[in-house]
């Protein structure tokens, strides 16, 4: 129950910094009015850092309830790689899938 509790408030934590890294970055929410390969990459790459810190959040908000310090590196880890690796498979599949 504590790592279910944990999760859901750091989660939150994580998902506001995550807004706050894609609107740094250059993410957009509006239709480009010249859409470009440059801009999908910006997108792409501010989109992937906003979705890891959340993923990074949730990891170690959900390992707290061990109280372990090995457990919450280890969540936190788990979320970066979870997030990256499906952001950016992401982006190639789009690509690929653009020609």
């Amino acid at each position: 129950m504590i790592g279910l509790i944990a999760g859901f408030l750091i989660g939150g934590v994580g998902l506001n910094l995550g807004g706050a890294a894609y609107a740094a970055l250059g993410g957009s929410d509006s239709v480009p009015q010249h859409p470009s390969l440059i801009h999908f990459l910006q997108q792409m790459i501010a989109r992937s850092a906003g979705m890891t810190l959340l993923g990074v959040a949730v990891g170690v908000g959900s390992s707290l309830s061990t109280m372990s310090g090995k457990s919450i590196r280890n969540g936190a880890i788990g979320g970066l790689l979870a997030e990256c690796s499906e952001d950016f498979s992401s982006i190639f599949c789009r690509l690929l899938l653009r020609q």
